[in-house]
């Protein structure tokens, strides 16, 4: 669903938001230990989402801005090195926060990544390439288009399994996540 507005805004612009907002979220984890009860679960869950949220749409853009920076004859070649970086990095960053976790705190390790967003945020915005424009359509397609999405969704079987497999599994790492987090506090 996030491709309807991504189709509509400039993507490098996108990112840069995206991954500026993802450390403001970050830092709010920060905030936890020095509130009371409920508002720092409200703290705790407001970021979660915002952060899933954010890296979703960061993620989304990055994909989409690929064919539009790369040439078509190294589109394959692209997107080989895309996901090649993305499955390395999912598999060693686990690795790597969880050595800072246990040696600098959990604070240190939201700290570096809002960082880390920040950095990213910045040479995304001074790196120049020539995104296509794409022309913007009126609201009504906008819904249209957004509406014709939801109703594959509904009819499409494989499409609701994986719906509510991604539901499921963002169900399961976020309580993961607060079990860590409740266990490194």
């Amino acid at each position: 669903f996030l491709g309807v507005y991504l189709d509509r805004w400039n993507k490098k612009r996108s990112i840069v938001f995206s991954d500026f907002f993802r450390s403001l979220s970050y830092l709010l984890f920060l905030l936890i230990p020095f509130t009371e009860d409920y508002l720092s679960i409200f703290i705790f869950f407001f970021a979660r989402f915002f952060t899933g949220l954010l890296s979703s749409f960061n993620s989304t853009a990055k994909q989409v801005v690929i064919p539009q920076i790369v040439h078509k004859d190294d589109l394959v070649i692209a997107n080989s090195y895309s996901y090649m970086i993305t499955s390395t990095v999912r598999l060693s960053g686990a690795a790597i926060g969880g050595v800072i976790v246990s040696f600098f705190g959990v604070n240190t390790a939201y700290l570096l990544t809002a960082l880390s967003c920040l950095f990213s945020s910045f040479l995304i915005a001074i790196h120049r390439w020539n995104e296509r424009s794409i022309e913007f359509s009126d609201r009504s397609k906008f819904w249209t288009e957004l509406s014709a999405g939801v109703a594959f969704a509904k009819r499409n079987l494989y499409v609701k399994m994986i719906l509510i497999s991604s539901i499921t599994i963002g169900i399961i790492i976020g309580s993961y996540n607060l079990m860590l987090e409740r266990y490194s506090s």
